[in-house]
């Protein structure tokens, strides 16, 4: 397995079918930014509430797959979800079938959010419930004061950035070391004093 972070802004994908199950994936698809469109006759005069969630109502067309590079097949048939998988593929699409995760390219990970941390964790399709426990015990130890700082650090990196220093991993780290208060001193520094300090390190 090789867990792996989209870029929201890159990346679209499709599902075929609205049954719950979808639903609670396309939910967490928007949630992540990410533009999700939904072909099934299943949502005719059903509405969503999120730009990203792209309803169209209608039967399964291998045209359809252009819209995503990510496929999701989740409709009630076996057969035609099978038929999504080999059709996907053969344009060169990664598939996640909800009826069958053992021919699925890729699972969609239990994930929490909290400012610029996201935590992702799978129990390998074995126990999705327990897999959401364990995360929401992992988001407890995430105190708010760790969140800020790495919210400065990622402001800091920017900076840093502009600077021109390359790699920049080295600069970070040192910093990381610093306490919260120095950071958000050092963030309130105009690029040419924040400079002065990055040498003195």
């Amino acid at each position: 397995m090789l867990p792996i972070v989209l870029n929201p802004s890159q990346v679209t994908i499709v599902v075929f079918g609205y049954g719950k199950a979808s639903q609670m994936k396309i939910k967490g698809i928007a949630r992540a930014g990410i533009t999700c469109y939904v072909i099934s006759p299943e949502i005719a005069e059903r509405t969503e509430g999120d730009q990203r969630i792209i309803l169209e109502p209608g039967t399964y067309d291998q045209a359809h797959l252009d819209k995503g590079q990510l496929v999701i097949a989740a409709t009630g048939s076996v057969s035609l979800n099978k038929k999504i998988i080999a059709d996907a593929r053969a344009k060169g699409k990664l598939v996640l079938s909800l009826s069958d995760g053992d021919q699925s390219d890729f699972h969609m990970m239990s994930w929490r959010k909290k400012g610029p941390v996201t935590v992702g964790l799978s129990t390998g399709n074995c126990a999705p419930k327990e897999s959401k426990r364990l995360i929401e015990s992992i988001m407890e130890i995430i105190d708010d004061e760790t969140v800020e700082r790495i919210a400065v650090l990622g402001q800091l990196r920017k900076k840093i950035k502009q600077l021109g220093y390359a790699p920049i991993k080295p600069v970070i780290n040192k910093l990381t070391d610093e306490s919260l208060e120095r950071l958000i001193e050092l963030n309130a520094l105009s690029l040419e004093t924040l400079a002065e300090e990055i040498k003195k390190r």
